[in-house]
C-alpha cells in the first residue's frame, strides 16, 4: 500500500500559502468543535497544546 504525501513547497506569495492551507484543511473544519479553556495564575511550568 503506498500513500501520498502533500509537500509544503516555498510560496511566492501569503496568498498562495493560505490557499494552500486551506485546501488541504478543509475536511478537517466541518469536524472541529470548539473547546473552552481555563488557565491558572502563577504557573510554574509551561503548557503545551
Amino acid at each position: 500500500m503506498t500513500t501520498t504525501k502533500n509537500k509544503i513547497s516555498n510560496f511566492k506569495s501569503r496568498e498562495e500559502e493560505v490557499a494552500w492551507f486551506e485546501a488541504q484543511t478543509a475536511e478537517y473544519w466541518n469536524k472541529a468543535k470548539p473547546v473552552d479553556i481555563r488557565f491558572t495564575k502563577n504557573l510554574s511550568a509551561g503548557l503545551n497544546f
